[in-house]
């Protein structure tokens, strides 16, 4: 098992969602601004998703190996694996 962590680099809070694919939890979750989580109990690939907490319209996802950092710098279109 790998473990998957998600950044938020931006000023606002924002929720985010990793699916649940490979095993564990798939709410969505608020993420501060300039705070990460951590998932683990995960193998193979994720989606993970973001959308503004006042404004569901706004909202972006990526799909991503287990092990990378994905990274949300208040861009919906522009989310980054590392």
């Amino acid at each position: 098992m790998a473990i998957f962590y998600v950044v938020n680099d931006s000023p606002c809070a924002v929720e985010v969602f990793v699916s649940s694919y490979t095993g564990g939890d798939d709410s969505w979750l608020i993420l501060d601004p300039h705070d990460r989580q951590v998932w683990n109990h995960r193998n193979g690939w994720e989606t993970v998703a973001f959308k503004d907490p006042r404004d569901s319209s706004k909202r972006g996802g990526i799909y991503a190996p287990v092990g990378s950092v994905v990274v949300f710098n208040g861009d919906f279109k522009k989310i980054e694996v590392k």
